[in-house]
């Protein structure tokens, strides 16, 4: 009865956004043990297997962490909030406007859309051929923001901000907010705030899928990460196992040798994932705050009188 309440205390975000990208990365972290330690794992008591899942949640709030670091300040509902206030466009996400390190990042991915993908998708489109073309600079993209942790391309606002003007026209009023106002960050969990409190739940799923999407991300790159190092230990296996006994380890054979085979698949597979999830969490945060100002529109639709 007990462990029943605790888990019908669990959220679509703990399940979602903690709970299944943090299993993932235990089971990878597991299939590098010695494969009687595999076995024991695998036919340990019940007792034990909570434990696992305790582990697996907390290692879910670590991805949970670094994903929010590598996805960087999401700026989509700022600059559509900003274009809808002065009904233009928002300021300006051109190369002038990165400075620093954000800059250099920014420009292999700017110049291989403007050199290369650009010309392409003139002359095909956005058909299966243009995308392919701008595939290397969006697993670029995908990598450096999950290893050094810089959002390298900035947002930018949706291109249709009427739903987004209504928005701010109900906050005006109802958090009687000025033409100054500037901390939309606040503002958004106001919004979210008033979403729940009224029972409109369907943008809040949709936050929730985004978390999974972007902790799906890192705990494929966590387990790709950890499949390579066990794939170019093959081929060092002498330097390896002596850097090993240096501190004091003793040289195992991981059980995902004999589980899979080649390993070099199964990094490749995750890798694929990996990008796979994060072009989904680029994608799903304009459809969030789309979904967010349509059911914010109608669950406040009494503020517009």
């Amino acid at each position: 009865m007990a462990v029943s309440r605790i888990f019908n205390q669990f959220t679509l975000f703990d399940i979602f956004g903690n709970l299944i990208p943090g299993t993932i990365v235990l089971a990878a972290l597991v299939s590098v043990f010695p494969m009687e330690n595999v076995t024991q794992i695998a036919s340990a008591p019940l007792g034990i297997q909570f434990l696992l899942a305790i582990i697996a949640f907390a290692l879910g709030h670590v991805i949970q962490q670094h994903a929010s670091e590598a996805a960087g300040k999401r700026e989509t509902f700022k600059f559509t909030i900003l274009s809808a206030q002065s009904y233009d466009t928002s300021p300006s996400t051109g190369v002038d406007d990165y400075d620093g390190n954000q800059r250099r990042l920014y420009l292999p991915y700017y110049y291989w859309n403007e050199c290369i993908g650009d010309p392409v998708r003139e002359y095909v489109g956005q058909s299966l051929v243009g995308r392919i073309t701008v595939f290397p600079a969006r697993l670029y993209r995908s990598v450096i923001e999950a290893v050094l942790l810089v959002k390298v391309k900035k947002d930018e606002p949706l291109p249709d901000n009427r739903l987004a003007s209504k928005v701010w026209k109900i906050c005006k009023k109802k958090y009687r907010l000025d033409n100054n106002y500037n901390n939309y960050g606040d503002l958004l969990h106001l919004i979210s705030s008033d979403l729940e409190n009224h029972g409109t739940s369907r943008a809040l799923r949709f936050q929730a899928i985004r978390n999974f999407q972007r902790g799906m991300w890192i705990a494929c790159f966590y387990a790709s990460v950890l499949y390579f190092w066990v794939e170019f230990s093959q081929f060092l296996p002498r330097l390896f196992y002596d850097w090993l006994s240096v501190i004091g380890i003793q040289p195992w054979t991981p059980a995902i040798l004999d589980i899979w085979s080649p390993v070099w698949t199964l990094w490749l597979l995750t890798g694929i994932v990996s990008y796979s999830f994060w072009e989904l969490k680029e994608k799903y945060e304009e459809e969030f705050i789309e979904y967010l100002f349509t059911d914010y529109v109608t669950s406040q639709s009494g503020e517009l009188a």
